[in-house]
């Protein structure tokens, strides 16, 4: 269906469920599928580290509970090449979110304040439909290092700061999504994050990251091409 070879991997977040015996079962079916098991100090570390370890040159994520339709796979999938970092987006002109109202204030909020904070250009931060070219991807995590567990979903908005001060392609695109029952958004669970998002602000080691990727093949551009809702316009 989308004309290229792709590798499904199970991450499993440390789970007491039954999502081991499940995978075990597709991998028996399909033996391309495969499984990890990860109980690092927080989800979004455990993705990291399973990325950085992969020996394909292009690695991203989707959210488990296919928020994003899986219809949108193919471009996610082809607009890889032409790109360092490419992620859906909830809030362009052109996306259709289906979330609560009080979720919407909240992640809208936080986009702003990290937007605010850190001169971020991205719309969406948090979307968890993204593709990264692997290289891009360490170069990225030699500047904000992995493992930290304050940090949490923080994780994706100092990817974005880095990156964008690293010079890395960048494209966003409108997604249709819609907020899963389980949503990991909840404000007394992220006040961590919070504390570590203004820590690092005042910190001001984000304004110290530029173009000094110490990969000589990390196939990175100087020139930011931040694609929002222009494609869609096109269309």
């Amino acid at each position: 269906m989308l004309g290229t070879e792709i590798r499904l991997v199970v991450l499993d977040d440390g789970s007491k469920d039954e999502t081991a015996a499940e995978a075990s079962r597709a991998i028996k079916q399909d033996g391309s599928i495969g499984y990890q098991w990860a109980a690092g100090p927080t989800r979004r570390e455990n993705l990291v580290r399973a990325m950085i370890a992969a020996d394909t040159p292009y690695v991203g994520w989707m959210d488990a509970d296919l928020a994003t339709s899986l219809d949108q796979l193919h471009e996610l999938v082809s607009l890889c090449v032409r790109y360092d970092i490419v992620t859906g987006s909830r809030y362009l002109p052109s996306s259709v979110t289906q979330r609560s109202l009080h979720r919407m204030l909240i992640s809208r909020s936080y986009n702003g304040l990290v937007r605010a904070l850190f001169g971020s250009k991205v719309r969406d931060h948090w979307c968890g439909f993204k593709i990264f070219d692997r290289a891009a991807l360490i170069s990225i995590t030699e500047h904000i290092g992995v493992g930290v567990p304050d940090r949490m979903m923080f994780w994706d908005a100092q990817m974005w700061v880095c990156a964008q001060r690293l010079g890395l392609r960048i494209l966003e695109f409108p997604v249709h999504w819609r907020e899963g029952d389980k949503t990991a958004l909840r404000v007394y669970t992220e006040l961590p994050m919070m504390r570590y998002t203004f820590q690092y602000w005042a910190s001001g080691k984000w304004r110290r990251v530029n173009n000094t990727a110490s990969d000589p093949s990390a196939r990175l551009s100087r020139t930011s091409s931040l694609g929002r809702a222009a494609r869609a316009e096109k269309t």
